[in-house]
C-alpha cells in the first residue's frame, strides 16, 4: 500500500521521498498526507538535534531537518545556517543538503554553495562566523533537507539553551542528550542535565526539570506583528543542557552558580593585578573611585574585539587595555578592577543581562545566562551611594564601567530590578538591583517666546537630560558638529521651513548635572487653524504609542511595557490676542503604562502650561494578556485626546 501511495504522488507531481537520506523518509510521507497548518509559508517536518559530550569541554552536534515549502515566501528555508565561534572553538564536519522537487528530481547540496561569512555586528571584531548552505532550486512544493554535524568547544562550559519555536510551525521537534549506550561509552562520570521552562502556555505541557530527551509535536510558529512583547529567554519553550564534567578544568564545572562564579573570579584576578592609571592617583577613597571611572568613561572606548574564541569569556590584560583604550564589557572591567585593587580595594567581576532578557529565580545552571558583566567593590564602611548592595558576604558598590553617562554609585536602567551576580572566590553572591540603585532617565524641554497672527513661533528652546536618556548626552560627548545636528533634528522632527540653531551646551562629561542645550527657534505654522482652535505643534510631546495588536488577531505573548522615563514639557508663549484661552486647563491621567499631568493658563496674553509624563512597568501574563491589550488601546485613545486637546487655543470665554 504504501509503494502505491507513494507511485501515485510522484505521478501526480509530488516529491520522490525514496530519493531522501532515511533519516527523513517517514515524516516526509507522512507530512505530504496532510494539510499543513492554515497560512505557513513552510512547514518544517521534522528538526532533530542530538548533542553529545565528548570529554575536555568538547560538545558533537548533529542536526537533521526537513522543511515543506508551501509558498514562495518560504523559499527562504532553502538556505541553512550555522553560526560558530571560528577558529578551534568550532569545526563544521559535515554538511549535506537535499532538494526533492515536485517534479520528482533531486538535487544535492553543491560545496560550491556553501559559504562562510562574518557574523559580526558592526562594532564587533571577532572571529564569529555563519556558514551558510543554499539548497539549488527550490521551488514551491519542495522537501528540503539539511544534515549536518559539528564540532563545538565552548570555552565557559558545555552548555546551551535551545528555543523550540520558530518562523515556521514545526510538525515534529526533537533534542537528545547522549547516553553511556550512545556515541561515547568512555565518560560514565559525566552527569548530563537537561531542564525545560514554558512550555505549559504555548504547548500544554509541564516542564521537565531533569531528562536527556525531548520530543514536541505540532510546535506552532513564532508569532507575527505583536508589539509590546516581553524579553522572548523569558517566555518562550526552551530547553536549558548542560554536561557537568569535574575531570575539565579549561572551563567552569556547571555544577552549580558557585562553580561558575569561581572560574569566572579566577580569570579576571589573573587578568588584573593591581596596577595604577596613567595621572590617578590611587586612593582608598571614594574620591579614587569616581578618578577611576572618569578616567576609563573618557579613556576607553567601548569596542569589541576577539580575536581567539577564547575572548568570549576571558578578559583581556588590564595594562594591554589601558594601553590600547579600547575594550569590551569584559575588558573595562578588568581595568576598573586592578585601578581599584590598586588604591587598595578589593573588586570582584559580576555577572548580569541586560537588554536581552532577565535572570529568573529557578534559571538553570549556565553561562549563557548572562551577557553583561561589571563590577562590584568591597566597602569596608558605607559610601552612603544609592547602589551599594548590602549582602551576607558583605557591602558591595556596584558599578558598570561601559556606562559613560552614569556617574558612579548609580547604575543605568538597563540594570533597574535584575538579578546579577557577583562572583567572589569562595563562590556565588546573588543580589536583586532595586529601582533605587537606578539612575531615572529624564527628558525637559522649556520653550520661551513669542506667536504672531500667522502662527509663527520665535524664541528660545532649552532640553535638559539626565542621564542619556534621548541620546543627546553621546550625541555631544561624540563632539562632532554632525553628530549634535542628527541628534537634536531627529528629536524635534521639525518640518523643512523650521529653523534651529545651537546657541550653547554644557559639557556632556559633567555627569553630575543635567545636559543642557539652549537653541534657537524659527517655526512657522507651530501654530495651525484647526476649526475654532489653533493648536501647537506637538514636536515637544511624546509621540502616541503604536497599536501593540492588530484588530481581531488573538494575542500570543504576554505584554510587557518597560520605561521608566519622566518626560516633561513647560512653555510660555506671548500670543497676538490676549482672548485666547485654552481648550484644556488641566487634566491628570493614569493607566497601567503611564501617569501624566497637563495645566495651562493665559494670562495677559502670555500662555503657560506644563506636562509631566512618568512612563512605567507594567505587566500582563499568559492568562492576562488580552487585558493588556484592552489597556493598551485605553491608555492609547487616551493619551491621543489629550494630544489633540492639551496644546490647543480657543477665543473667547
Amino acid at each position: 500500500m504504501l509503494l502505491c501511495l507513494t507511485f501515485s504522488f510522484i505521478l501526480l507531481g509530488a516529491p520522490n521521498v525514496d530519493k531522501l537520506p532515511s533519516w527523513a523518509r517517514e515524516s516526509a510521507r507522512e507530512g505530504v498526507l496532510v494539510d499543513p497548518p492554515a497560512g505557513a509559508d513552510a512547514w518544517v517536518l521534522l528538526d532533530r538535534t542530538e548533542f553529545a559530550y565528548a570529554g575536555s569541554g568538547e560538545v558533537r552536534q548533529r542536526r537533521y531537518r526537513l522543511v515543506r515549502i508551501l509558498s514562495e515566501r518560504g523559499l527562504d528555508e532553502s538556505i541553512y545556517v550555522i553560526r560558530g565561534l571560528g577558529g578551534k572553538g568550532n569545526r563544521i564536519k559535515r554538511l549535506r543538503g537535499w532538494n526533492c522537487r515536485p517534479d520528482g528530481e533531486v538535487t544535492k547540496l553543491d560545496q560550491d554553495k556553501v559559504v562562510t561569512v562574518d557574523s559580526d555586528d558592526d562594532d564587533e571584531i571577532t572571529t564569529g562566523h555563519a556558514t551558510l548552505a543554499r539548497l539549488p532550486r527550490v521551488v514551491q512544493g519542495s522537501l528540503v533537507a539539511f544534515e549536518s554535524e559539528q564540532v563545538v568547544n565552548l570555552v565557559a562550559g558545555p552548555g546551551a539553551t535551545v528555543t523550540a519555536m520558530q518562523s515556521n510551525p514545526v510538525r515534529r521537534w526533537e533534542l537528545e542528550l547522549a547516553t553511556s549506550d550512545g556515541w561515547f561509552t568512555d565518560l560514565k562520570g559525566v552527569q548530563m542535565r537537561l531542564e525545560t521552562r514554558d512550555f505549559k502556555p504555548w504547548l500544554g505541557l509541564d516542564d521537565v526539570r531533569d531528562g536527556t530527551r525531548v520530543l514536541l509535536k505540532d510546535v506552532p510558529a513564532l508569532p507575527k506583528d505583536e508589539l509590546a512583547t516581553p524579553d522572548l529567554m523569558n517566555v518562550l519553550p526552551r530547553v536549558h543542557l548542560r554536561f557537568i564534567d569535574a575531570t575539565q578544568s579549561a572551563a567552569p564545572v556547571l555544577d552549580a552558580w558557585d562553580s561558575i562564579a569561581r572560574w569566572e573570579e579566577a580569570q579576571f584576578r589573573k587578568s588584573s593585578p593591581a596596577m595604577r592609571l596613567p595621572g590617578v592617583a590611587p586612593l582608598p577613597s571614594l574620591v579614587g573611585l569616581r578618578a577611576v571611572m572618569g578616567w576609563i568613561s573618557h579613556q576607553v572606548a567601548y569596542r569589541k574585539v576577539y580575536l581567539t574564541p577564547e575572548r568570549g569569556w576571558v578578559p583581556e590584560n588590564a595594562e594591554e587595555v589601558a594601553r590600547k583604550r579600547y575594550g569590551d564589557c569584559k575588558d573595562m572591567t578588568a581595568l576598573f578592577l586592578a585601578a581599584a585593587r590598586g588604591a587598595g580595594f578589593e573588586a570582584f567581576p559580576v555577572l548580569a543581562r541586560i537588554i536581552t532578557g532577565r535572570i529568573p529565580a529557578d534559571q538553570p545552571v549556565g553561562p549563557d545566562a548572562f551577557n553583561h558583566v561589571i563590577v562590584a567593590v568591597r566597602l569596608p564602611s558605607s559610601f552612603g551611594l544609592p547602589a551599594e548592595m548590602a549582602t551576607p558576604k558583605g557591602r558591595f558598590l556596584l558599578a558598570d564601567p561601559t556606562d559613560a553617562f552614569t556617574p558612579l554609585g548609580q547604575l543605568g536602567d538597563a540594570h533597574r530590578n535584575r538579578r546579577v551576580m557577583i562572583c567572589l572566590p569562595d563562590g556565588a553572591q546573588w543580589v536583586q538591583v532595586p529601582a533605587t540603585a537606578v539612575l531615572r532617565p529624564e527628558f525637559e524641554a522649556q520653550i520661551d517666546g513669542q506667536v504672531d497672527a500667522g502662527g509663527r513661533l520665535k524664541g528660545r528652546l532649552v532640553l535638559q537630560e539626565v542621564g542619556d536618556a534621548m541620546g543627546l548626552r553621546s550625541a555631544f560627548s561624540e563632539g562632532t558638529p554632525t553628530a549634535r545636528k542628527d541628534r537634536l533634528g531627529s528629536l524635534l522632527s521639525l518640518p523643512l521651513d523650521a529653523q534651529w540653531t545651537l546657541r550653547e551646551a554644557s559639557d556632556p562629561r559633567e555627569l553630575t548635572q543635567p545636559l543642557r542645550v539652549v537653541l534657537d527657534l524659527d517655526y512657522p505654522g507651530a501654530l495651525r487653524r484647526e476649526g475654532r482652535d489653533w493648536v501647537l505643534s506637538d514636536f515637544l510631546f511624546p509621540s502616541v504609542p503604536t497599536a501593540i495588536q492588530r484588530p481581531g488577531t488573538p494575542r500570543c505573548y504576554p505584554v510587557a511595557w518597560t520605561g521608566w522615563l519622566r518626560w516633561t514639557v513647560g512653555g510660555r508663549l506671548s500670543l497676538p490676542d490676549p482672548a485666547y484661552r485654552p481648550v484644556l486647563a488641566a487634566s491628570r491621567g493614569e493607566s497601567p503604562f503611564r501617569t501624566w499631568t497637563w495645566k495651562a493658563e493665559v494670562a495677559r496674553g502670555v500662555w503657560t502650561f506644563g506636562f509631566t509624563q512618568e512612563r512605567q512597568d507594567a505587566w500582563f501574563d499568559f492568562e492576562h494578556r488580552e487585558d493588556g491589550v484592552r489597556a493598551a488601546k485605553k491608555d492609547r485613545s487616551r493619551y491621543r485626546e489629550l494630544l489633540d486637546e492639551a496644546p490647543a487655543l480657543r477665543l473667547g470665554p
